[in-house]
């Protein structure tokens, strides 16, 4: 699931496609319905990070609610240093210079 998407997108080409086959929602779906789980977490917020180097593809997350998913997962997992790592890359590629996301990622926390 999330480990295998956050694969696919690191690749440029794949970026998109992920995105445009419903990966976005698939992987925040996947990471509300598991929140207990600590890997799945980390492996989303890679994925999620991966996703976000692509300008278009970081709206869709906003849009999908990925921030305050992104925000939970890192309050749930703090003694976890994979998801906190991978949460806190997650915002900071979602927010890349993008005032707009910027604002989005203040006002969620």
């Amino acid at each position: 699931g999330c480990w295998a998407l956050a694969n696919l997108a690191a690749n440029t080409n794949n970026k998109t496609a992920v995105a445009a086959s419903g990966g976005v929602s698939v992987v925040l779906a996947s990471m509300k319905a598991h929140m207990g789980h600590k890997d799945l977490q980390a492996h989303g917020c890679k994925a999620l990070v991966n996703l976000a180097s692509n300008a278009d593809n970081r709206t869709a997350i906003v849009a999908a609610g990925g921030i305050p998913v992104v925000l939970a997962v890192m309050t749930a997992h703090t003694g976890y240093a994979r998801v906190q790592e991978y949460g806190c890359c997650a915002l900071c590629f979602i927010g890349w210079s993008d005032t707009t996301l910027q604002k989005s990622i203040k006002d969620e926390g």
